[in-house]
């Protein structure tokens, strides 16, 4: 009986003993509110991009760096000039070749050839003056006119509103080949002042 007595004690004890200590409710920090305001532009200020109309089709054969000629899955052939890029001329039935035709007459060669590409066509004209298609064009994914312009291979020309959707876009890889001096840049003088062709004289 007193060794009952002597453990209810001890526990006893042990009860009070922990009672007299003070808990500390856990710290807990004020959440992150991320800053969405500057993140993401208001909605007013955010023109959305039409759908413009798409097709695709497989490349037959390339006439020179911005001109080639395809079927259609409907297999309706047509000739595609690519939209607001000029390339220097290869095949001109009465003037030479031009630097960097060559070039960019092989590039388009070696990348289109025989390949399934996505034309797409802007608001404005969708044909020039020769019945061709005036398209975007994309392989795999990824700008065709882009990439020319890019390796310095063409210059931005025949802008006409409100075909101009990619615009922007272009001048980036355009200013790109011209600090980095590539292609039809690194001749002074090859690409008009005004941007809108070349200087050539045989």
């Amino acid at each position: 009986m007193r060794k009952y007595l002597l453990s209810l004690s001890l526990i006893l004890t042990l009860l009070l003993a922990s009672c007299s200590v003070t808990l500390s409710p856990p710290t807990i920090s004020e959440p992150t509110v991320p800053d969405t305001a500057a993140k993401y532009p208001e909605t007013d200020s955010v023109t959305p991009t039409p759908a413009l109309k798409k097709i695709d089709a497989h490349v037959l054969r390339v006439i020179d760096g911005d001109t080639f000629e395809v079927i259609t899955s409907s297999k309706e052939k047509k000739t595609v000039r690519m939209l607001l890029i000029d390339t220097p001329e290869s095949v001109h039935p009465s003037k030479p070749m031009m630097p960097y035709g060559k070039e960019a007459s092989d590039f388009a060669k070696e990348l289109l050839t025989d390949k399934d590409v996505t034309l797409e066509y802007d608001v404005g004209d969708q044909k020039d003056k020769y019945g061709r298609d005036l398209c975007y064009v994309y392989l795999l994914g990824v700008s065709v006119q882009g990439q020319l312009l890019e390796m310095g291979l063409g210059i931005i020309s025949y802008v006409y509103e409100p075909n101009t959707t990619h615009l922007e876009s272009f001048q980036k890889s355009q200013e790109t080949a011209r600090k980095t001096h590539v292609g039809v840049w690194s001749q002074d003088g090859y690409v008009l002042q005004s941007g809108n062709g070349y200087r050539y004289s045989e």
